[in-house]
């Protein structure tokens, strides 16, 4: 900055001190700095903030052609502010060593709209050589018309169509890169910072050059010209370095729409001074009231139309997601009503459930990723592309993420509770019922005489166990741990008959193949009638169960070696019908299958395997 500060004293040394200047003899020299207003050495520091953010970026990305058209831009328009605060400080001084102030002016302001026409042809989307080379060559030809004055303009001699022209061009250009790089959430909010930095030069035009090519007093301060010139290349340089890009969006979008209120205004009091000859105190007042009128119905379509999620707010959200919490039963359904709630609330590109562990929400890839944790310990959800891949997530999107967990985990809590009371309470029922009518049913079996109606209340007890122990909260959901359970059973029956068992479960069960408790307990009772009718009637000396997987369906084939007579001599009792009721129930199928070769009979039965 000090090194700055001795250029621009050097330059004024040596720009000041040209014959014709009027401070070129020894004592007017002397008086040179003298000679310079105070608040020009003032904004000179301020202004510095701009060549020295431009080296900045260069340093930070060199070898880069938007850091370079930087760089040009920031040069340009340092020299055109030095020069013209001179040329303000001490009249418009004419030189006759080949160059005069203006010139100097208007070639420094040349460098700086040509550098800011190049950047915005590359950055963050590069236009192809050809519409390159055309918007140079019009910028240059409008500077050297001006000049020379080879075709005749109304307004050229007030330099509105070289500022003008070669603004539109700009701005324009700024709106085709914020379209070219939609679908890229980066490039987008590169593009869009971009073209908000962009707007000071609208502003300028209107409030400075306007003003002055109308023999008007400009209706901003030179204060208030610096800051805009300073914001402008503030905003660029972040949208080149991509600094925080998630946040500064949305930054510079809320100053830019208070400062195009505030323009609105003056702009509105200019046209009624200047045309109408209204007087100043009530073209001011006119001018509030209509700028209010225009100002906020165009920033709630702006807010809409550019950040359209800011305009549901948590609050207004939570109703949808109340509901569809309050309708979700299992730790499935709170994880999938919260993948739907951050759908509807952020509209990712994609977002997938992993498995990583987070303790908290964060932003990842510049806001281009949102990490939030699930509701499962060691799982985290990964949102990619905000508003279908048009934005970046924010620190605002952070903690709405984090309501809406918070209040996921509160009702999954509660709903945790919840079910832990109703299955504590279940498990006090069912064990009343085991130690009231289970202890009735074993006192009636001890007083039961006849072999009919002892074995009818054994089967009703193991039916209640049975019933009970698949009720319980910690009963056992695989499929094999039921196979072992029912082979261990019948096998002990079977043994205490002198019956050989050849128990066959084949190798494609699955492992983690899960039954309902209603699953295994008609299941069971299925194979146990059947065991029972062929202990019972086949006078077998072997008895053969095989278990088959295809098609998630379980099949289960029972035969025995023992002579039967033909199923349709068979007289009808309970045993078949409840048998069919039980196979109907689990919505499979079953078929008696009679071998005349051996006199045995064949029962085949096939499950689908779909959870009840």
């Amino acid at each position: 900055m000090l090194a700055i500060v001795g250029i621009q004293a050097a330059a004024c040394y040596f720009l000041l001190s040209q014959p014709g200047t009027g401070l070129s003899s020894p004592s007017a020299t002397k008086r040179l700095f003298s000679a310079i207003p105070q608040s020009y050495w003032i904004f000179s520091i301020i202004f510095m903030l701009v060549p020295v953010t431009c080296f900045a970026v260069w340093r930070y990305k060199p070898f880069t052609g938007e850091a370079a058209c930087f760089l040009l831009a920031g040069l340009g328009s340092y020299g055109f502010y030095t020069v013209l605060a001179v040329n303000t400080a001490l009249g418009w001084p004419s030189g006759s060593a080949g160059y005069s102030f203006s010139e100097l002016q208007w070639g420094a302001f040349w460098l700086f709209m040509a550098a800011l026409l190049l950047l915005i042809t590359r950055y963050p989307v590069r236009m192809n050589l050809l519409t390159t080379a055309i918007l140079l060559l019009s910028h240059a030809f409008l500077v050297f018309n001006a000049h020379f004055g080879w075709l005749e303009f109304r307004l050229y001699d007030h330099f509105v169509l070289q500022y003008l022209l070669p603004m539109v061009a700009i701005l324009a250009l700024s709106q085709w890169q914020v379209k070219k790089a939609s679908g890229d959430p980066l490039k987008y909010a590169a593009a869009r910072v971009l073209q908000l930095s962009l707007t000071p030069l609208f502003f300028i035009f209107c409030l400075v050059f306007l003003p002055i090519a109308l023999k008007m007093t400009p209706l901003i301060s030179s204060w208030f010209l610096e800051l805009l010139a300073v914001s402008l290349f503030a905003g660029i340089a972040v949208a080149i370095l991509r600094l925080r890009l998630y946040a500064m969006e949305y930054v510079w979008f809320h100053l830019w729409l208070w400062l195009s209120g505030g323009s609105l205004v003056i702009l509105c009091a200019l046209l009624l001074v200047w045309p109408l000859g209204v007087p100043n105190i009530y073209a001011t007042g006119i001018a509030m009231v209509l700028g209010g009128f225009i100002y906020f119905p165009l920033r709630r379509w702006l807010r809409n139309k550019l950040l359209p999620l800011d305009k549901h707010t948590l609050h207004d959200f939570l109703a949808l997601f109340s509901d569809s919490l309050a309708q979700a039963s299992t730790p499935q359904a709170f994880d999938n009503s919260l993948q739907h709630a951050f759908q509807e609330r952020f509209m990712p590109e994609s977002l997938a459930e992993q498995s990583i562990s987070l303790s908290k929400s964060r932003l990842e890839n510049e806001g281009l990723n949102l990490r939030i944790p699930a509701l499962q310990p060691e799982h985290s959800y990964l949102l990619t592309g905000k508003q279908n891949a048009s934005r970046l997530f924010n620190q605002t999107d952070i903690q709405a993420a984090t309501s809406m967990l918070d209040i996921a985990r509160i009702a999954f809590d509660a709903s945790e509770n919840r079910q832990r009371a109703v299955l504590e309470e279940r498990k006090r029922l069912l064990d009343d019922m085991h130690h009231t009518v289970g202890l009735r049913l074993s006192v009636l079996k001890s007083e039961l005489k006849e072999p009919r109606l002892l074995d009818a209340a054994g089967e009703t007890l193991q039916i209640l166990d049975e019933t009970i122990r698949l009720a319980m909260p910690d009963a056992p959901r695989q499929l094999r741990q039921h196979l072992a359970q029912w082979e261990s059973e019948i096998r002990q029956r079977t043994e205490s008959s002198a019956v050989a068992l050849a128990w066959q479960v084949d190798s494609v069960v699955p492992v983690n193949q899960e039954l309902s408790p209603r699953q295994a307990l008609e299941l069971a009772q299925f194979i146990r009638e059947a065991v029972s009718n062929a202990l019972k009637h086949a006078r077998l000396r072997q008895l053969c169960i095989s278990f088959s997987y295809q098609a998630e369906s379980l099949r289960v084939t029972i035969h025995n070696d023992g002579k039967v007579s033909p199923p349709e001599k068979w007289q009808a009792g309970t045993g078949l019908s409840s048998m069919e009721a039980r196979v109907h129930a689990l919505n499979g199928s079953w078929a008696i299958r009679y071998l005349p070769e051996s006199e045995s009979v064949s029962i085949e039965v096939e499950i689908p395997l779909v959870m009840a």
